[in-house]
């Protein structure tokens, strides 16, 4: 549980996955909590060389027409294999994660609480946003103004 909560908050990558919170008893992720919208992947096809990228594992996998367990599934797989005698595709691609998307796309925020003088670290705003219970927009906004005084007289933030 404290494995899985510092993960959570944290939204650091888990074994190539992000850990999220349910938002309602309909949308009941399929791996138990475990996502992976925000990775990207390259598909490349075996015959021609010629490689797509997704920025998501769903896109992906209806592009490629399966579902996002057998994805799953062959990404484990493949990362476990040292192997490269047989390359194992789908439908005629093979199939690798891009690490750097989430890092591309994002900045790290360091949030000191004034109050207590904890420092934490996120990965990005909505991270942040999510952890302390208030908008990524309010965040957002508090850079674009460049404002100094801390935010609800309880929060700074700075980017890194």
């Amino acid at each position: 549980m404290t494995t899985v909560k510092r993960y959570l908050i944290s939204s650091k990558l888990y074994n190539g996955y992000t850990i999220t919170k349910v938002k309602s008893g309909l949308d009941l992720p399929s791996t138990s909590g475990l996502t992976n919208e925000r990775q990207a992947v390259l598909l490349t096809d075996k015959a021609s060389g010629v490689t797509k990228q997704f920025s998501t594992m769903k896109a992906a996998c209806q592009y490629l027409e399966i579902s996002s367990k057998r994805l799953s599934n062959y990404l484990k797989n493949n990362e476990s294999s040292s192997t490269n005698e047989q390359i194992s595709t789908i439908k005629g691609f093979i199939i690798t994660k891009v690490d750097s998307f989430v890092k591309r796309y994002s900045k790290t925020i360091e949030v000191t609480n004034i109050n207590t003088n904890e420092i934490t670290r996120y990965p990005s705003v909505s991270s942040a946003a999510e952890a302390l219970g208030i908008s990524a927009a309010s965040i957002s906004t508090y850079f674009n103004r460049k404002r100094t005084t801390p935010f609800r007289n309880k929060y700074l933030f700075k980017l890194i």
